[in-house]
């Protein structure tokens, strides 16, 4: 099975308060973050989340010679944050 393994650092929390979860989004191919998290419809690009303070992601529904972009959203209870600089690996 193919794994990619993402790690990022927390964001400065700004003045819209601390995130609560970190949203995780990928899209096939070499994109940039708008074109992942901002899309038509963000929520089919959505693989995951994980609680403000956990700072990476395996992601295991990945194919074997595949390329793939991600980026990672911050969220609280005023909405979200800028998307993450897009990064792209290949399985």
């Amino acid at each position: 099975m193919a794994q990619i393994d993402l790690s990022w650092t927390a964001p400065d929390s700004g003045s819209g308060g601390s995130p609560d979860t970190y949203e995780i989004y990928r899209a096939a191919g070499t994109k940039n973050a708008s074109e992942i998290f901002n899309s038509g419809s963000p929520s089919t690009n959505k693989i995951g989340d994980v609680n403000y303070g956990t700072n990476s992601y395996d992601d295991q529904s990945v194919s074997y010679g595949t390329t793939y972009s991600y980026t990672v959203v911050t969220k609280n209870s005023a909405g979200y944050g800028p998307a993450a600089t897009a990064a792209t690996a290949k399985a």
